[in-house]
Protein backbone atom coordinates (compact mmCIF):
# COMPACT_ATOMS: atom_id res chain seq x y z
CA UNK A 1 0.00 0.00 0.00
CA UNK A 2 1.90 3.56 -0.70
CA UNK A 3 2.08 5.76 1.60
CA UNK A 4 -0.79 8.20 0.09
CA UNK A 5 -3.32 5.84 0.78
CA UNK A 6 -1.93 4.83 3.75
CA UNK A 7 -2.36 8.80 4.91
CA UNK A 8 -5.68 9.26 2.90
CA UNK A 9 -7.55 6.16 5.08
CA UNK A 10 -5.47 7.19 8.58
CA UNK A 11 -5.62 11.03 8.65
CA UNK A 12 -9.03 11.81 10.59
CA UNK A 13 -8.77 8.20 12.09
CA UNK A 14 -5.50 7.74 14.04
CA UNK A 15 -4.67 7.96 18.19
CA UNK A 16 -1.44 10.46 17.40
CA UNK A 17 -4.18 12.82 16.06
CA UNK A 18 -4.51 15.75 18.74
CA UNK A 19 -6.94 18.69 17.85
CA UNK A 20 -6.51 22.11 19.89
CA UNK A 21 -7.83 25.21 19.72
CA UNK A 22 -8.69 24.02 16.01
CA UNK A 23 -5.38 22.89 14.77
CA UNK A 24 -4.71 19.83 14.28
CA UNK A 25 -1.30 18.17 15.90
CA UNK A 26 0.00 14.48 15.68
CA UNK A 27 2.21 12.96 18.36
CA UNK A 28 3.60 10.21 16.00
CA UNK A 29 7.06 9.60 16.05
CA UNK A 30 8.57 10.55 12.31
CA UNK A 31 6.77 14.09 12.81
CA UNK A 32 9.15 16.81 13.28
CA UNK A 33 6.58 19.80 13.97
CA UNK A 34 4.18 17.55 15.33
CA UNK A 35 1.62 18.73 12.41
CA UNK A 36 -0.98 17.02 10.91
CA UNK A 37 0.65 17.16 7.41
CA UNK A 38 1.12 14.49 4.27
CA UNK A 39 4.51 16.36 4.16
CA UNK A 40 5.61 15.85 7.37
CA UNK A 41 4.11 11.98 8.52
CA UNK A 42 5.79 9.35 9.83
CA UNK A 43 4.04 7.20 6.96
CA UNK A 44 6.34 8.80 4.28
CA UNK A 45 8.84 6.05 3.16
CA UNK A 46 11.54 8.99 4.15
CA UNK A 47 10.82 10.15 7.57
CA UNK A 48 13.01 11.80 10.02
CA UNK A 49 12.69 11.32 13.58
CA UNK A 50 15.37 13.36 16.43
CA UNK A 51 15.20 11.98 19.47
CA UNK A 52 17.35 12.64 22.50
CA UNK A 53 20.69 10.62 23.75
CA UNK A 54 22.77 10.78 26.63
CA UNK A 55 24.67 13.72 25.17
CA UNK A 56 23.35 14.23 21.83
CA UNK A 57 21.24 13.30 19.22
CA UNK A 58 20.07 10.41 17.80
CA UNK A 59 18.61 10.89 13.98
CA UNK A 60 16.95 7.87 12.95
CA UNK A 61 16.32 7.89 8.79
CA UNK A 62 13.79 4.96 6.93
CA UNK A 63 16.06 3.02 4.56
CA UNK A 64 14.56 2.95 0.75
CA UNK A 65 14.01 0.05 -0.07
CA UNK A 66 13.33 -2.12 3.53
CA UNK A 67 9.99 -3.54 1.79
CA UNK A 68 8.54 -5.71 4.84
CA UNK A 69 11.83 -5.58 6.68
CA UNK A 70 10.88 -3.48 9.55
CA UNK A 71 13.98 -4.12 12.05
CA UNK A 72 16.42 -2.88 9.53
CA UNK A 73 14.18 -0.57 8.02
CA UNK A 74 16.00 2.30 10.03
CA UNK A 75 19.49 3.49 10.19
CA UNK A 76 19.89 5.20 13.46
CA UNK A 77 23.55 7.93 13.66
CA UNK A 78 23.98 8.94 17.15
CA UNK A 79 25.70 12.52 16.97
CA UNK A 80 27.24 14.05 19.87
CA UNK A 81 29.19 17.13 20.52
CA UNK A 82 28.02 21.23 20.62
CA UNK A 83 25.11 22.78 18.72
CA UNK A 84 27.10 23.61 15.79
CA UNK A 85 29.08 20.44 14.87
CA UNK A 86 25.52 18.48 15.18
CA UNK A 87 24.10 20.86 13.18
CA UNK A 88 26.06 21.08 10.72
CA UNK A 89 26.06 16.98 10.67
CA UNK A 90 22.32 16.76 10.16
CA UNK A 91 22.45 19.55 7.68
CA UNK A 92 24.68 17.41 5.72
CA UNK A 93 22.71 14.03 5.89
CA UNK A 94 19.27 15.82 5.26
CA UNK A 95 20.22 17.81 2.48
CA UNK A 96 20.34 14.81 0.16
CA UNK A 97 18.03 12.88 2.03
CA UNK A 98 15.31 15.20 2.81
CA UNK A 99 16.29 19.23 1.66
CA UNK A 100 12.47 20.25 2.79
CA UNK A 101 12.61 19.23 6.42
CA UNK A 102 16.28 20.60 7.27
CA UNK A 103 15.03 23.89 9.00
CA UNK A 104 12.97 21.56 11.14
CA UNK A 105 15.49 19.39 12.51
CA UNK A 106 18.25 21.96 13.13
CA UNK A 107 14.97 23.54 15.06
CA UNK A 108 14.34 20.36 16.93
CA UNK A 109 18.69 19.63 17.47
CA UNK A 110 19.60 22.90 18.89
CA UNK A 111 15.93 22.54 21.51
CA UNK A 112 16.97 19.06 22.61
CA UNK A 113 21.43 20.35 22.69
CA UNK A 114 20.63 23.12 24.82
CA UNK A 115 18.11 21.27 27.11
CA UNK A 116 20.96 19.10 27.77
CA UNK A 117 23.66 21.55 28.54
CA UNK A 118 24.62 22.32 32.32
CA UNK A 119 22.68 24.93 34.17
CA UNK A 120 24.90 28.53 34.31
CA UNK A 121 26.35 29.54 37.81
CA UNK A 122 24.51 31.82 39.42
CA UNK A 123 26.52 34.56 40.24
CA UNK A 124 26.70 35.88 43.60
CA UNK A 125 24.33 39.07 44.59
CA UNK A 126 26.71 42.75 44.30
CA UNK A 127 26.13 44.45 47.72
CA UNK A 128 25.62 47.95 47.58
CA UNK A 129 25.80 50.48 50.82
CA UNK A 130 28.17 50.80 53.54
CA UNK A 131 26.11 49.14 56.30
CA UNK A 132 24.97 45.67 54.28
CA UNK A 133 29.14 45.16 53.79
Amino acid sequence: MSSDLTWLLNRANTSSLVKRNGIQLSKEAGNLLNKQSLKLTGFSPKSVTITPAEKGVVLTIKKQNAGLQVKSANINITLKGNVRQVAKSVKNILGKYRPDLVDAALARVSRIIQSQGEPKPLRPKKVRGVSKK
